[in-house]
Formats: structure tokens, sequence, C-alpha cells
């Protein structure tokens, strides 16, 4: 049994090979992976421009006027948002929209619930601050910035800024395609129907969530028996497809029906490591077999999925040349006492925020429990052979994306 450190040096060390390349439309593209930097055409905003309705003036034509002595100028035209550039003759204001172009000669914009108008006068009541109410060109990103850096995940939210630059096509790093078997001879699928001795294999449906959501493509192979023969035929069949990801649930332990390994071995795998000193999870496999990359998970629900954050998720990383390959962690306050750990134990918690400090309060659910991790926010992580964790001590946490 190695440390969670070793195993997850062994595992990064296994990836020396980056994922090809395509290219792919905008609106195709949340979730995928930059394959490279993306720099700023032009300039944002693309010209100065008007932030508010109002009139656009010269600051030096209105330093004048005050409440009692207004300051009239005439209205030289309307300058609508979309209108092609103009210039404002001298001694003259102009009338303009949120957005448009703002007039050569004009340094400030006046909002227009501060100017009166009067047949084709506007008055002024008070001075302007030269620059006020003007977005100026280049003022939020200037031609040939850094947008984005290669190994960005595009977000939703990253959308609108691609598309505000013409970005209508992406290079991204293709998907890590990965298949998936359960084991079992107590699992059965959503379409089958259950008797008392049976479970529903609810890691079907939480894996394929967890790697789609990191741009995989996930192909469910079903469900193996706990027979040799019938598991060590369908992972044959799964291996003449050459995934880049074998992930198993289940047969990893001691048990009498735990033949996972022992058949990886028959069929040329080569397993890296076997047992992580980590709760719960400890009995996590991997292997590699030419490019195929073979995890073994527990088959309980929360093993799996801190199978998945801690050991998965990082080799797709490094696979898509990300920014960076793991969990964020950072430290927060624990409500309630924990217990001395032989292992690194990770345990689902609620992590929130009260004016900017901390506090994480961890989830009293077995291993086994379904709603874990759809209660918990992050995982509090308890290095192993940590005397008790006593109440308001500082502990690491992993958020969990949203």
């Amino acid at each position: 049994m190695i440390s969670l450190k070793e195993a997850q040096q062994r595992i990064t060390r296994e990836s020396n090979k980056e994922l090809g390349v395509e290219v792919i439309n905008l609106q195709e593209s949340v979730g995928r992976i930059l394959e490279h930097s993306l720099f700023a055409r032009f300039d944002q905003p693309v010209f100065t421009n008007s932030a508010m309705d109002g009139f656009a003036v010269r600051a030096e034509d209105v330093e004048s006027a005050s409440r009692e002595n207004p300051q009239s100028l005439p209205i030289q035209s309307y300058q609508s948002a979309g209108s092609s550039f103009s210039v404002l003759q001298e001694g003259f204001v102009q009338e303009i929209a949120t957005g448009a172009p703002l007039p050569q000669g004009a340094d400030s914009v006046v909002m227009k619930e501060e100017v009166q108008v009067k047949g084709d006068q506007a008055y002024f009541s008070k001075p302007c601050h030269k620059g006020s109410h003007i977005r100026l060109q280049g003022e939020y990103i200037q031609k040939g910035s850094l947008i984005f850096r290669k190994g960005k995940k595009i977000e939703p939210n990253d959308l609108g800024v691609l598309a505000s630059f013409g970005e209508k096509r992406l290079s991204v790093y293709k998907k890590v395609k990965v298949s998936y078997l359960a084991t079992g001879n107590e699992i059965i699928s959503l379409e089958e129907q259950r008797q008392e001795h049976h479970i529903y294999n609810s890691n079907a449906f939480s894996l394929l969530g967890l790697f789609q959501k990191e741009g995989c493509e996930f192909e469910d192979e079903g469900i193996s028996p706990d027979e040799p023969f019938k598991l060590s035929e369908k992972i044959k069949q799964i291996f003449l497809k050459e995934p880049q990801f074998l992930i198993l649930t289940g047969g990893v332990s001691v048990g009498k029906h735990d033949f996972v390994k022992e058949i990886l071995e028959e069929l040329g795998a080569r397993i890296i490591f076997h047992k992580v000193s980590i709760k719960p999870g400890k009995p996590i496999l991997f292997s590699r077999k030419a490019d195929t990359f073979i995890f073994g998970l527990p088959g309980n629900p929360l093993s799996a999925q801190v199978g998945f954050y801690h050991f998965i998720y990082p080799l797709i990383c490094k696979m898509q040349n990300r920014c960076c390959y793991f969990l964020e962690e950072k430290n927060a306050y624990v409500t309630e006492e924990i217990h001395q750990q032989k292992r690194h134990v990770f345990i689902p918690g609620v992590l929130k925020s009260n004016l900017g400090v901390e506090s994480v309060t961890p989830l009293k659910l077995s291993s086994g429990n379904v709603l874990s991790l759809s209660l918990a926010n992050c995982f509090i992580s308890i290095p192993e052979g940590s005397d008790t964790v006593l109440q308001d001590t500082l502990v690491s946490v992993y958020p969990l994306e949203a």
C-alpha cells in the first residue's frame, strides 16, 4: 500500500503524450480545452463610446455652468448606437445614446437627467469632469493582450468574451475516450427489474456526469457478473476499441469474487499500484495496457468519486495540458471534532463563507451513501497519522466545482 502523494506522482508520470487537436465551432466549445493561447485581435472597447444616455460635450464649454447661471449650448444632432463617427462642432453639444461612438472633439458625456432641453438648446446647471461617463478605446483590453492561456477550460461565461473578439472557431484538444464497465452480481441497470437483493448501478451515472463535465466521451459498457471468464472476455472486447481510459467499478478488493487485478495481469496490463492509504477508496487500482489507462475503483459511490477527483481527474488534466492538474486546496475552520485517523481521510463537507471567514461542516454519512456528494460542496482532507482534529481548527479542504 502506498501513500496518496506517491500514487498521484505515479499517475502524472505515466501521462507522456498530449491528446490530438481539432477545430470546433464556438457554440460547441463549453467544457473543451484550448490547445493554444488566445490574444485580443483588437481593442475592447473597439472605439471610445458613451457609457450613458446624455449629451457629448467639451468639458471646458460647461465649466462655468451653475444652478444660478445655467450654461446653454445648441444641440448639433443625435448620435445613436451603431451610427458612424461624427465631429462635434465647436460651441455645440450632441445628444448621444449609450454605446454610441463619442464624436471627435468631445471629451465627456453629461447624463440626460442632469440636462434641461428647451427647443434646440441644452441647459447645463453644473460643470462636468473631463472624461465623465465615457468608455475609452482599449480601456478593458488592448489589442494583443492575452485573453485565455493554453490549457484553459472553456466555461459558459467565456463564450461571450470569445464572441466579442470574433472567435468563431477554436482549436481544442480532442475528447478523452472513456469506456466504463461495472462488475458485481448484485448490480443491475435501470432498464432491469429490481429484485430485493439487487441495487441499481448509480456509479454509471455519477461517472458519466463527471467525465462529460471534463469534456470526455463516455461509453457505458454495461455490467459484468463476478465470473472470471465473462469478465475477462468483456475486458478483451473493450481493449479492441482502444479507449484512452478503461474505468471499472467493483472487484478490486480482496474478497472471493474480486478478480479485476488478476484478470488485468493475465491480459498483459502493467499494474502501477494497487491499494492507497486513503479512506474511503483504499482498494483503488491503476494499471496500463499500451495507451489505455485502467482504473479499478471501489464500488461504493463515495469511494468511486474520491477515486475520480484525486486520481483520474489529475491525469485527464495533464493529458489536456491544463493550467493545473489537481483540485484547488484551501483552508477552513472545521465546525465539529474529527477523530484521529490512521489513513489519509476525505470527508464530504459543506463549505461556507461568512464575512470572509471560511468554515466547513463534515457530513456524517457512510462511504456507501449515495447522498454524500449530492449534499457536499467540498472534501475535507485529513492526512494520515493526524491527531484528533478539534472544533474550530484549520483544516485543508478541496472545493468541488458547482
